[in-house]
């Protein structure tokens, strides 16, 4: 269906679509636009209409698309009254989303977290939008905008998003003891010290593991305090030494600029690092195994710093959290659900925010959105700010406040981060929920929330065993589970393996011309020792290989198409698919070095 555009004039307002130009008076028409975090953004038009032209125009129908102020909407309800009608278009992409209804069910692991699954059922219409891509908070810290880097001085960076002073999660979490150093609850000079490393670290985006690296490096080597001296020419709170070609100055920001700018190299080098041994890469220490011990107490004080109180709802990364059997879900025998609605109900279950602005669908906690820089300040009866009401009270979890300004000057994309000054009880940051415009009127209403805490991750049944059991070929470690085979029908040859297959990886190969050359055997074990998938012992495993002495690009593009895309070759990395409601473990195989430079392995393995 061809875009028509909304146009408002000063006395009327045009529906232009191609060959076709649809005029309406003002006294005619009235409308709004709100646009939510709550829901989907709409565009509401109430038009008299006696003689019914609007109505028998032909850009209305169940897919009528508007455009207007840079926005895609779809007609979604159609009203009529007498001579008024009403029409309710809502986000074009939620509109599209909504039609993905089939079910879908995904066994909650390390890898098939919340957000993955959420980000799963967001893929399977990447063809119908294309531009739409997906921000989560689980194991993505993704802002919706990132604060400027600052420039590193001799005194603390002022990120007034994190730390233990003025964030107010972080405050929460010193005062419940949650920030310690080496067990005992941290003083002002620690908390002071550990905050001004996490700054420079955020500074120079480094990613969480880097900034646990930090925290577990000062705990062990000087306490988290800038000490004056230490073994030998050591000195601060890095115990950096300058015969050794280490600032070690004593200006901590100078000296955490040093570390972390090992630490992020080494990191980038080598990602599977633990704790210990990204910072033994750096510190070089006569005791490499000294620094793990502080791990988990430096995660918690990197929480405490980033306001979190907790960690995210969505990463199951302690095994203790979220254990047991737990299936996220899109609907079920009982009950009919598209992909809009399973993603809000996904969302309110932790208490997390599902919405969509522009090209970017968000899943995501309120710690998180609370964390970008602020986009607006709002002063009443400045910038534009006419009024400014709120309801502050203490004891209430979410309190609100709303304000009413001129569209471009104070309003901003909901999502964003609002700061009220002038206001008493209200000055703070805010979370912009909605904002809601009479298309005539140069004003909008905007409405502030206060962040929601997010709850942790559901407890599920008693774990099945034979579901969370390793598959037999385990080399490298599993990567993150994707959306596929949404049109794939599993059998029970070898646990469904061989289905996927018949009906994909098989079709794909013989695409690209490559025959396969090898299937299930009696070799049970591989060249490096592991049990391989094409044993015929290996009951709930299928591998082929595809000859070719130029697989590189098409194993690449195979694992792509999977939803996979950090596939090297070389490699034995692993990752896994979700088919239907069962995941499935995933190997692509090629290259010289590693015995596979004239064919591509393919092995999947039901797990």
């Amino acid at each position: 269906m061809a875009l028509t555009d909304l146009v408002i004039d000063t006395n009327e307002l045009k529906l232009v679509a191609p060959g076709m130009t649809f005029r309406l008076e003002r006294a005619q028409v009235a409308g709004s636009v709100t646009l939510s975090i709550l829901g989907a953004s709409t565009l509401e038009l109430t038009v008299i209409d006696p003689d019914t032209k609007l109505l028998s125009a032909r850009f209305i129908n169940n897919q009528a698309d508007l455009r207007f102020d840079g926005r895609q909407y779809r007609l979604a309800q159609i009203r009529k009254s007498g001579d008024a009608v009403n029409l309710v278009f809502e986000d074009r992409a939620v509109a599209i989303l909504r039609t993905y209804t089939s079910q879908r069910v995904a066994l909650r692991s390390a890898t098939m977290t919340r957000s993955r699954f959420v980000s799963s059922l967001v893929a399977e219409s990447r063809r119908q939008l294309p531009a739409l891509r997906v921000v989560t908070s689980a194991r993505n810290r993704t802002p919706i905008a990132s604060s400027k880097q600052r420039t590193i001085t001799t005194s603390r960076i002022q990120t007034r998003d994190y730390g233990f002073v003025t964030a107010q999660g972080g405050i929460a979490a010193v005062r419940a003891g949650l920030v310690t150093v080496k067990g005992k609850p941290a003083d002002v000079e620690q908390l002071r010290n550990l905050e001004r490393v996490l700054d420079v670290g955020v500074s120079l985006r480094a990613r969480r593991k880097v900034l646990v690296t930090a925290v577990a490096t000062v705990t062990q080597e000087a306490g988290a305090r800038n000490l004056k001296g230490g073994d030998r020419d050591s000195r601060g709170i890095f115990q950096q030494r300058p015969s050794q070609d280490w600032p070690a100055s004593r200006d901590i920001e100078r000296d955490a600029t040093a570390f972390y700018v090992k630490a992020i190299a080494n990191d980038k080098a080598h990602p599977n690092y633990r704790v210990t041994e990204l910072a033994q890469s750096v510190q070089r220490s006569a005791f490499p195994d000294a620094y793990q011990q502080w791990a988990a107490e430096a995660e918690r004080t990197v929480t405490a710093y980033m306001g979190e109180g907790e960690p995210d709802a969505g990463a199951v990364s302690d095994p203790a959290a979220g254990s047991g059997r737990y299936e996220f879900r899109r609907g079920s025998p009982e009950q009919a659900e598209d992909t809009w609605e399973a993603t809000g109900r996904l969302a309110d279950e932790v208490q997390w925010r599902r919405f969509i602005v522009g090209d970017t669908f968000y899943f995501i906690n309120d710690a998180e959105l609370m964390r970008s820089a602020p986009a607006v300040i709002v002063t009443e009866g400045v910038g534009g700010v006419d009024t400014l009401d709120y309801d502050v009270d203490v004891g209430k979890p979410v309190n609100t406040a709303t304000y009413r300004a001129v569209v471009g000057a104070t309003v901003a994309e909901p999502g964003r981060v609002a700061i009220v000054t002038d206001a008493g009880a209200a000055d703070g940051r805010w979370l912009i929920s909605e904002w809601t415009r009479d298309l005539w009127s140069p004003f909008a209403d905007v409405t502030l929330t206060s962040p929601q805490r997010a709850l942790p991750e559901p407890a599920g049944e008693d774990a099945d065993p034979s579901t969370n059991a390793m598959s037999t070929n385990s080399a490298g470690p599993a990567a993150t589970a994707q959306a596929f085979g949404t049109d794939i029908t599993l059998d029970k040859r070898w646990a469904g393996t061989q289905a996927i297959f018949d009906q994909y990886v098989t079709p794909f190969m013989k695409g690209k011309g490559f025959p396969v050359t090898s299937t299930k055997r009696a070799t049970k074990v591989t060249a490096t020792g592991g049990v391989s998938e094409h044993w015929t012992g290996a009951t709930k495993s299928y591998a082929i290989d595809y000859g070719t002495n130029s697989g590189e690009a098409a194993a690449r593009e195979l694992a792509n198409e999977m939803g996979y895309t950090a596939w090297k070759a070389n490699s034995y990395a692993t990752f896994t698919v979700t088919v239907g409601n069962a995941n499935f473990r995933v190997q692509i195989l090629w290259g010289a070095a590693i015995d596979h430079a004239d064919h591509i392995h393919v092995g999947i393995t039901r797990i």
